[in-house]
């Protein structure tokens, strides 16, 4: 493949997620994600998937003989962490240090991302997940019991993965949304019909579990990460934007009445009003 246009230190790989690969879904103690249990109602499922759980090593050496030098792959956390709190399943961290070390003994490094959208069931049974605050604590949690085992192994560590897919896109109002966990919520609230949902699960819930995740991960002094000033400023921005709904699926959806008022005025009384106070024909009247 060219690679024109990228710099010379541009690292190439590839990257899979857990519940689109492994299968496995009940072996060695795992227990269902939010994604079992929406593909099961009903859908093609991942109990199987591609069977990497069992023929991983198949799978490393043909990544190997393609020339493939960086493997991002995602951790399960229900398989790491079954009940999403509490004990930890070490029968689900020595897949993924067998998975590595063959990935390390073919010159291959690993890049591990923390969460692909498949929480556990059992929290979003207990508070909702995302939607609670406890999820930050819990995700922290399993954030430090799979650094503190796979770290010595593993340099490269990602927290969450595309925060929109399983936040916006998997509530839906009256109607089964396109990804888990699939709930399905009876009234709106503000002005998008689903970016209410959107907003209280990742303005003020993702952001923090990715800030408590990256802290447990940085405390460890395993990893490669941003020094503690810079990760708050990092989480800070993302916080910011993320509340103003400047995903790029969601730029041109207004999140509050006042900006859905202010996107109906005139362009000249848009310019004219500032944070929603200050009006064109105000700034007439005062001959500013």
């Amino acid at each position: 493949m060219a690679a024109g246009g990228f710099p010379k230190a541009f690292w190439w790989g590839a990257a899979t997620a857990s519940y689109q690969v492994e299968g496995a879904a009940s072996e060695d103690g795992r227990k269902p994600s939010v994604w079992d249990t929406f593909s099961h109602t009903p859908g093609d499922t991942g109990d199987v998937a591609d069977d990497h759980y069992h023929r991983f090593k198949d799978d490393v050496k043909l990544m190997a003989d393609l020339g493939i030098k960086h493997y991002r792959f995602s951790i399960a956390w229900p398989r790491i962490v079954p009940d999403g709190r509490g004990a930890v399943s070490e029968a689900g961290v020595d897949f993924y240090k067998r998975l590595v070390d063959e990935l390390l003994a073919h010159g291959i490094t690993p890049h591990a991302t923390l969460l692909h959208w498949d929480s556990p069931q059992a929290l979003e049974d207990k508070y909702g997940s995302w939607r609670s605050r406890e999820m930050a604590k819990d995700f922290a949690d399993y954030t430090t019991a799979t650094v503190t085992r796979l770290g010595d192994r593993i340099k490269y560590w990602m927290t969450i993965n595309e925060i929109f897919c399983f936040t916006y896109m998997g509530y839906g109002v009256g109607k089964v949304p396109q990804h888990a966990p699939g709930t399905v919520v009876q009234k709106r609230k503000g002005g998008d019909r689903r970016m209410a949902y959107w907003s209280q699960a990742s303005a003020h819930g993702c952001p923090r579990h990715h800030n408590f995740a990256a802290r447990s991960c940085w405390t460890e002094e395993r990893a490669e990460l941003l020094p503690a000033e810079s990760l708050q400023q990092a989480v800070s921005r993302c916080l910011r934007t993320v509340e103003r709904g400047r995903h790029p699926r969601t730029q041109r959806v207004a999140t509050t009445r006042k900006t859905a008022r202010a996107s109906r005025r005139p362009r000249g009384a848009r310019r004219a009003c500032r944070g929603g106070k200050i009006w064109a024909g105000r700034r007439r009247r005062e001959g500013l």
